[in-house]
């Protein structure tokens, strides 16, 4: 059985997959407008170095959408870079096919005008699908890290009711645990403090189960809960 192949391995193989593909599709469009008897004039000179040029803005579209993204998930909001890369360089072709066979009764100023302004319009659409990748990049992070603060208490709080040994205390801290999993998990600066508190009584319930005083871990579960209730209004309020 082979090595398994690697990260760095697998994008050469898919850049290269890439190169090869857009070497075809270019020496293809360079056949047809050398084969066929279009009117070598100004206007297929500059339909000719546009199509060229859209070859490369695609495949420059293509490295921007996957090879520059961080992760997996940057990768996937790439797609949308890569997709305008693929219309522009078949609207780009469409119409270099037209203006090469109309090259003999077009102007050159309306040739240049009509393939700048497509050209501008794909590297508008491209800024921008990449600057939308960066700010859903930076919200996902932003929420990764704002739940990770309630996750971490509503873990510990699942792990209280199996340390009990009195049933009531024990349906306390079950009630308590319930609570805290369908707690809003977002986090924000207006919640840090009642978060603090949580974690602060949740420490005094874990130091009272270690010191066998389960009476003590039942009655602060009722503090945790108007704690709770209180974070939880301002989830609400700050939404």
């Amino acid at each position: 059985m082979g090595a398994e192949e690697t990260g760095g391995e697998r994008k050469m193989k898919n850049r290269r997959s890439v190169l090869a593909v857009g070497a075809i599709l270019l020496a293809v469009v360079l056949l047809i407008a050398f084969a066929v008897p279009f009117a070598r004039t100004g206007v297929f000179y500059i339909a000719l170095g546009f199509e060229i040029a859209a070859f490369l803005v695609a495949l420059f579209a293509a490295h921007v959408a996957f090879e520059k993204g961080e992760d997996t998930r940057s990768r996937f909001y790439g797609f949308p870079i890569a997709r305008i890369g693929a219309v522009y360089l078949i609207a780009e072709t469409a119409l270099s096919l037209i203006l090469m066979a109309l090259s003999r009764i077009c102007p050159a100023w309306a040739a240049a005008v009509a393939q700048a302004i497509l050209l501008a319009a794909a590297a508008v659409g491209m800024i921008s699908a990449d600057a939308l990748r960066s700010e859903a990049v930076r919200q996902d992070v932003k929420l990764k890290t704002d739940v990770s603060r309630m996750r971490a208490l509503q873990s510990r709080a699942l792990t209280l009711p199996g340390r009990a040994a009195n049933a009531e205390t024990k349906r306390a801290l079950n009630a308590l645990s319930d609570a805290m999993k369908y707690s809003d998990p977002v986090s924000s600066e207006a919640t840090a403090e009642a978060e603090e508190t949580l974690a602060s009584l949740l420490d005094e319930i874990e130091k009272s189960l270690v010191d066998g005083d389960e009476a003590a871990a039942g009655a602060l579960c009722t503090q945790v809960g108007a704690a709770l209730t209180e974070r939880n209004r301002i989830c609400r309020l700050n939404k």
